[in-house]
């Protein structure tokens, strides 16, 4: 637990940044990991809050896929995700999450 916290503490949010193409295949496999964290949060773009269930996200370190989310839980109305977000370090590592629009 400490551990997670200790990661949480060295996070980051630099905020949502919109992408325009079409769904990645973004995959993250947890057993390469050693830590993990669960990111739970209502999200918002340019103070608007996001409401698509099909929104998702992906969690970024240096570059590289550490998780990924949709916002398809909706809880007194609002839509939240909820993302493991995996290290091999216990602390100090920014994380950066992107948020992909789909065109229809």
């Amino acid at each position: 637990m400490k551990h997670i916290q200790n990661l949480l503490s060295g996070i980051l949010f630099l905020g949502a940044t919109s992408l325009f193409a079409q769904s990645p295949s973004w995959s993250v496999n947890a057993n390469s990991f050693q830590y993990d964290m669960t990111v739970t949060a209502a999200l918002d773009l340019n103070c608007v809050e996001l409401t698509n269930p099909s929104n998702k996200l992906g969690a970024f370190v240096g570059g590289v896929l550490r998780g990924t989310a949709t916002t398809s839980n909706v809880i007194n109305g609002k839509y939240l995700t909820t993302m493991s977000v995996y290290s091999n370090t216990a602390s100090g590592e920014n994380v950066i999450i992107e948020k992909l629009v789909k065109l229809k």
